[in-house]
């Protein structure tokens, strides 16, 4: 009576931006009142100017308890009887998605109209289990799932989320990248040999391809999961990245400067510098910048605690070495 409609859009997201700042005027008015629907995260695939105009509700698969109860509904409102092996099939192949779940038994009530009791064989051979598709915003949040599962050291986190990957139909290509990555960024030295393996699956993956590759995969990503864990190296990438930006720029020493070509003797440059080879144990004392850095800081962990020890004694060599020549 008062001219509002409700307007519903159903998957929403698939609006382009034109489309969807088409609805702002008579949202903004109040001459309709909008309902969308989306499988994809708003924030990425809404405008903001309607998001801003709207209110959000997030909605959640459903618990095994709520699959159950709507499967007896559905069940007996259709006249089934499904075994108990049946019924825990239906619930794992519908994923917390009802609709899927009463698609799933209205297709069942048509296929057997005749069968007394519906066994699990019934059920597995008429649905087949296709993968777990994932959306842009599983994507991102079981990415971001591995990745952190496999820095907290967790290896069966770890391989369920790999496996959420591989099965949903990501690409190798990314996941492989994702694991390169981490062995560097969250191992670093800490286990050397981390980034090796992972490097590895580069040529693994492209040689061998799926679904065999899902096996190098998973074993990768147990190692990884497992290795001891330091950031150090990604730390002092960051820490020279903030010196260089703050400034001030630091100059080349002129004992550290290029010598191939003809004047740089004339300028003096390289007549200072010390080959290390030169001195015992491959050591000398000279500076490699002008003013001292401390950007790299070794922990106390894995191959790690070697090298920090190994820098303790770098830097306790003296300056008096000799040239041994």
């Amino acid at each position: 009576n008062t001219g509002k409609m409700i307007v519903f859009i159903d998957e929403i997201h698939r609006f382009n931006k034109t489309q969807q700042d088409a609805l702002l005027p008579s949202v903004e008015s109040g001459l309709i009142t909008l309902i969308g629907a989306t499988t994809e995260n708003p924030y990425f695939s809404v405008t903001p100017s309607l998001l801003s105009r709207c209110q959000l509700f997030e909605l959640h698969f459903l618990s095994h308890d709520e699959m159950h109860q709507l499967l007896q509904n559905g069940a007996c409102k259709l006249s089934l009887s499904i075994t108990k092996p049946g019924q825990d099939y239906l619930i794992s192949y519908a994923q917390g998605d009802a609709r899927k779940l009463l698609n799933s038994l209205e297709l069942i009530h048509h296929a057997y109209p005749t069968h007394p009791l519906i066994e699990l064989t019934q059920c597995s051979d008429l649905l087949l289990h296709s993968g777990s598709l994932l959306s842009q915003d599983d994507h991102y949040n079981i990415t971001s799932a591995l990745i952190k599962s496999m820095r907290g050291s967790d290896p069966n986190a770890s391989i369920y989320w790999l496996t959420r990957l591989i099965e949903g139909g990501e690409p190798p290509e990314f996941i492989v990248r994702r694991l390169v990555i981490f062995a560097s960024e969250d191992i670093g030295n800490a286990d050397p040999q981390a980034l090796l393996l992972a490097t590895s699956l580069i040529e693994s993956v492209k040689t061998i391809g799926l679904p065999e590759s899902a096996i190098i995969l998973s074993h990768v990503t147990l190692y990884l999961a497992c290795a001891p864990k330091s950031n150090a190296c990604y730390m002092a990438f960051k820490s020279a990245k903030k010196a260089i930006r703050s400034g001030p720029m630091l100059s080349v020493p002129d004992h550290l400067k290029d010598t191939h070509y003809e004047g740089a003797s004339k300028q003096g440059y390289g007549k200072q510098y010390k080959y290390p080879h030169d001195y015992p144990n491959g050591l000398v004392d000279q500076p490699y910048l002008p003013t001292p850095l401390h950007l790299y800081h070794p922990k106390e962990v894995g191959d790690e605690s070697m090298i920090k020890k190994r820098l303790r004694y770098i830097s306790s060599v003296s300056s008096q070495y000799k040239p041994s020549r």
